[in-house]
Parts: structure tokens; sequence; C-alpha cells
């Protein structure tokens, strides 16, 4: 049984601050969503905590597999490599994360360091330990059609390669 709780990560994180918004899914289906505190009472150990991190806060880029990675992994470092490279700020204070898709394309997303460790921080002053923080714009899907959805307090509108 897949058991996750998805909650909103706060922009500028306060531990006064315990309410979010959250979803509980299990096995695929919604089972409960609200904004609130109640979310700390889900985020026990025996179930896959997210966060989801502001869009404003993630530039996510995008881009092909180079060719002379002979790896997944090869392909998701050249990625992030690349696109730290390509962001403002020190190299050294930004935190990068790559996935390949499914079509072989890479998605990076790139945020400061001070901002992740400030939302794991908070979620964890409050309890909670996420596994994954996924940017709320990675939740839309890849499409070459323009889609729109709103997670929470965060608008999200997108298609492959942009993202708003």
């Amino acid at each position: 049984m897949a058991d996750t709780l998805l909650f909103a990560l706060p922009i500028a994180p306060d531990c006064e601050q315990r309410a979010t918004h959250w979803w509980h899914v299990v096995d695929g289906e919604l089972v409960s969503a609200c904004r609130g505190d109640e979310w700390l009472t889900f985020a026990d150990r025996r179930r896959k905590l997210v966060g989801i991190a502001p869009t404003a806060q993630v530039r996510l880029g995008f881009s092909e597999k180079p060719s002379a990675a002979q790896t997944r992994r090869q392909a998701e470092a050249v990625a992030r490599v690349g696109a730290v490279n390509s962001s403002l700020g020190k190299d050294e204070e930004l935190h990068s994360a790559s996935a390949v898709t499914e079509d072989g394309s890479i998605v990076t997303a790139v945020t400061a360091n001070d901002a992740m460790a400030a939302w794991i921080d908070w979620a964890r002053q409050l309890g909670a330990d996420p596994t994954h923080v996924v940017p709320a714009a990675a939740l839309l899907p890849l499409s070459d059609s323009w889609s729109a959805a709103t997670f929470g307090d965060e608008h999200v509108v997108g298609r492959r390669g942009t993202v708003f």
C-alpha cells in the first residue's frame, strides 16, 4: 500500500505558522485534503512525506539527454551542472536535482541552499521529516499543450519546457 502525505512548503518558513495545504494519498487515491495544521497528525514515519516547494523559489530547467551520457545518472549529473551554471548565484549556494522523464528528456530543479534548508528545518521542527521535496511546477504534466493547476496557494501554468 502506497501511503503518501504531500504538504505545501511555505515561502518564508516560520515554526509559529503550522498550517499549510496538505493532501493524503493512498494507493493513488486522494483520501483527504485540507488547509490547516491537521497534516501534522498524518506526518508519522509509516508514510512517505513529500514537501511541495513554492514555484517562485525553484527554477525548472528542461534539456535533452546529452549524447555523451552513457547512463541515466550521467545524464542527470550533466543536466544539473548545466542548470546550476546557467543560474544566478554562486554554484556552491545552489541546490539542484534532476530526473530523466519517460521520453528521455531531463527536468532539473534549482533553488537556493538556504531555501531548501529552511523548508527541511521548518518541517522537522514541526515533527515531519520529508523524504522528498518536489517543486509545485514539476507537478504539471509534461505536454506540448498548455495546462494549468492550483496546488494550495500555488497557481502554475506551463507546457513542456516552460513553467510559470
